[in-house]
């Protein structure tokens, strides 16, 4: 009796480590927790950028091969470069595997017809977290019609959206939906122009 009590233990033990090893490693290797949210204005010429990139990617030019649509109905908004911004989106996150996170890009998930968000694209440089560290990525940069909203209507729409999260580590990619309004805290950095 005492010999199978021991074997089960032994068993039970060896299960628990495998379940916490395949948690932290493959299942969950990282844990986002917290979220900063950049709004930056923009200048007469970023206007003339931002209203071309949209048109080629809603027609699909050169620039839909690294950026997404997310305004569907292929209008672009009526307004001066007050009425638009470019919003970054960077993740706090603790990277809880014995294996670097690296190539963390994403892209948001949320666009409609019209959609206030008109293209986002995944940052250009690419992220990495280090085994067991907390880092920062940015895997989202997006265009906006913010026109007759706040400040701060802008970081609650914004938070309303979801990232498609991609990265990889030794044991292959891994993809992530992640829901910003259930991150908590959230960092707003609102720049004006000079």
């Amino acid at each position: 009796m005492k010999k199978y009590l021991k074997k089960t233990i032994v068993i039970l033990l060896i299960l628990s480590v495998i379940s916490v090893l395949y948690y932290y490693q493959i299942h969950a290797p990282i844990k986002i927790e917290g979220v900063k949210v950049t709004v930056m204005p923009l200048d007469d010429s970023d206007l003339d950028s931002m209203r071309h990139r949209y048109n080629e990617v809603y027609n699909g030019g050169f620039a839909a091969e690294y950026s997404t649509l997310l305004r569907l109905n292929g209008k672009f908004p009526e307004g001066d470069e007050n009425d638009f911004r470019v919003i970054s989106i960077d993740l706090k996150i603790n990277n809880r595997s014995i294996f670097s996170q690296n190539d963390i890009r994403g892209y948001i998930t949320t666009g409609s017809e019209d959609s206030r968000m008109l293209t986002c694209t995944d940052n250009l440089t690419t992220d990495f977290v280090r085994s067991f560290k907390n880092g920062e990525a940015c895997p989202v940069f997006m265009h906006m019609y913010t026109g007759g909203l706040t400040d701060e209507e802008i970081v609650d729409y914004v938070l309303q959206q979801e990232i498609k999260l991609y990265y990889n580590n030794a044991l292959g990619s891994k993809t992530e939906i992640i829901s910003l309004k259930d991150i908590r805290p959230v960092e707003t950095d609102i720049r004006k122009k000079e």
